[in-house]
């Protein structure tokens, strides 16, 4: 963790890894159109380092945006936190004011905005199946219960972890059906992609080149979200299949808006931040 990399900076996301994110370029541009500067940066920060970078935000920052792996880890370390937020025990959102720091997540909303902007994908009644396990997966899968998915299943390499993140949403919507397996239970895989109306990869693979495949892509008709917002053979697959498929980054602007209303009260320059992401 180089915090050097933030000394003229009062504003950040922190990652691992992180030189792949859009974040700053699109705050900057936020910032910019309030004539505020370019006060956002960005730093590597490991999951055994958040304690140190707590200590330095504190003290020196106003805002700070947390990507994977640290938004479980983030959600224990806040001085308070939003009722979404303590609910999926995930944060992506600091604010910080006189040495308190206040923890939100605006992944459930970032996600249902880009869903219905790019996929035109309305969760009531659909069957949605996520890639991975993480806190981007616990907000969004909430977000999605809440606005009335049918069901959510999980595949995720640790069993365990996506097993308890169903059972959290079974208790939190009764109504709702939700179970998890490995990546390795073959016939539960091709059970789930088949059934599926929607599959959301919400894993770290695909940022770069050579991250190995997630799996072998069984049979399905259901649309592709990529949480990562870049090319990846996630959509590539999705693609050559003549599925409808969208990529994370129109989710990286509306949760980033999010974030950038949290900590000014102004309301975000959505276009300025769509030419930042090349969006417009």
């Amino acid at each position: 963790m180089d915090l050097s990399l933030l000394v003229s900076c009062r504003y950040c996301v922190i990652g691992d890894p992180i030189d792949h994110s859009q974040s700053p370029a699109m705050q900057n541009a936020a910032f910019a159109a309030y004539q505020m500067g370019d006060p956002y940066g960005r730093c590597r920060v490991r999951l055994a380092e958040i304690g140190d970078f707590f200590s330095f935000a504190r003290d020196h920052l106003f805002g700070v945006n947390v990507t994977v792996p640290l938004k479980e880890a983030a959600a224990q370390r806040v001085d308070e936190i939003g009722k979404f937020a303590a609910a999926t025990e995930s944060v992506n959102t600091l604010k910080i004011a006189d040495g308190r720091i206040f923890g939100d997540s605006t992944d459930g909303e970032g996600v249902l905005r880009a869903l219905a902007e790019t996929l035109h994908f309305a969760p009531d009644g659909k069957k949605i199946l996520f890639l991975g396990a993480g806190g981007a997966a616990r907000a969004a899968s909430f977000a999605l219960a809440f606005k009335g998915a049918k069901s959510i299943f999980f595949l995720n390499r640790t069993v365990e972890r996506a097993q308890s993140l169903a059972l959290q949403l079974q208790k939190n919507f009764p109504q709702l059906e939700s179970a998890a397996t490995s990546f390795a239970d073959t016939a539960n895989v091709k059970h789930f992609f088949a059934d599926a109306d929607l599959v959301i990869q919400s894993t770290a693979l695909g940022w770069h080149d050579d991250d190995p495949p997630i799996l072998e892509i069984p049979e399905t008709d259901a649309a592709f979200f990529d949480f990562v917002y870049r090319d990846t053979p996630f959509l590539q697959t999705a693609r050559q299949r003549g599925l409808a498929a969208a990529d994370g980054k129109t989710m990286l602007l509306h949760q980033g808006a999010a974030s950038f209303e949290i900590w000014t009260g102004k309301t975000a320059p959505l276009d300025a931040m769509r030419r930042a992401l090349g969006l417009l």
